[in-house]
């Protein structure tokens, strides 16, 4: 929405290399959204794969993999929080939009400037809230039954997810910001 109302006043608010600062957040947040991307592709071909190979054991062989089923499910979950970065970085992520249509024009940059601050007090606190579940999980040393693992490392998206969906929506604000100079 906001590139689009920027478009509309000839205005460029995307972040690039004019200032350096400018240019390395949008360097890195790119980075960021390259490696996500493979992650997600990576992971879901990880998961179909476990599928077909939990199909295929149950009705050929008559027995599965043992944790396969949980292995799917912390698979998903990696999925969950990656999708949910991307969707975030694409600001198509789930959001309570009926006050921006009806605010005026001038309204609507600091309101989402407002928003985007709020979602970043908010990500800290989960990331927060699930560094200490996973810590948690980390001194309780248990373990997945597929290949043993450490269930903590499946469960460090958590945190690493509300990580990146928190720094996308600071690198939001700022762009909202530096657009709002730009315009002025």
């Amino acid at each position: 929405m906001l590139n689009n109302q920027c478009e509309k006043d000839n205005v460029l608010c995307t972040l690039t290399a004019s200032s350096k600062s400018s240019g390395l957040l949008h360097q890195a947040m790119s980075w960021l959204s390259r490696i996500d991307e493979f992650l997600v592709a990576a992971l879901l071909l990880a998961m179909i794969a476990l599928v077909l190979a939990q199909i295929f054991l149950r009705n050929a062989l008559h027995q599965g993999m043992i944790g396969g089923d949980s292995m799917i499910r912390h698979l998903l979950l990696w999925i969950v929080f990656l999708g949910a970065s991307l969707s975030t970085k694409e600001n198509t992520h789930i959001k309570m939009d009926a006050l921006s249509k009806i605010l005026p024009e001038s309204l609507r940059l600091p309101v989402e400037c407002m928003t985007d601050v709020f979602s970043i007090v908010v990500g800290s606190i989960l990331v927060y809230a699930s560094v200490d579940f996973v810590y948690t999980e980390y001194i309780g040393q248990s373990n997945m039954p597929f290949m043993n693992m450490p269930l903590w490392i499946f469960q460090s998206i958590i945190p690493i997810g509300y990580g990146i969906i928190t720094l996308r929506f600071l690198a939001k604000c700022i762009r909202n910001i530096l657009c709002k100079i730009k315009r002025n």
